[in-house]
């Protein structure tokens, strides 16, 4: 048993000792600064992320405002259109109610010519 565990000891050696070659020193200063560069861009992740979303929810929101605008604008056309049609029925409503007076006057001024006609017919008689 110590003889394996004495050739697992020289095995671990013998790589431990291959590696050694490609060590490399790096200095705690260049270690520390890697880390708050990792947690700079860990933060700066969090806040990328935290902008794509409030870009997506302004632009959902923009979205929607640009639909109500083209409702609103569709609502006005439909009303300025209405108006228009209602605007011509009352000058058409006008011009009727003016040639029926224009009517009326007429037919008054017959019924009394007709009238006058037989009163002085009977009369003069």
């Amino acid at each position: 048993m110590i003889l394996t565990l004495l050739l697992s000891s020289k095995s671990l050696w013998s790589q431990n000792k291959e590696s050694a070659d490609s060590l490399v020193v790096v200095p705690l200063e260049l270690i520390q600064q890697a880390n708050i560069k990792l947690a700079e861009g860990k933060y700066y992740k969090e806040i990328s992320e935290k902008q794509y979303e409030l870009i997506f929810d302004l632009e959902e929101l923009n979205y929607t405002k640009t639909e109500q605008i083209k409702s609103l604008a569709n609502d006005n056309y439909t009303l300025v259109t209405k108006n228009k049609k209602y605007e011509e029925i009352n000058k058409s409503l006008e011009k009727s109610l003016a040639r029926q007076k224009t009517y009326n006057y007429i037919l008054c001024g017959i019924s009394t010519a007709t009238v006058v006609a037989l009163v002085v017919k009977f009369v003069v008689k």
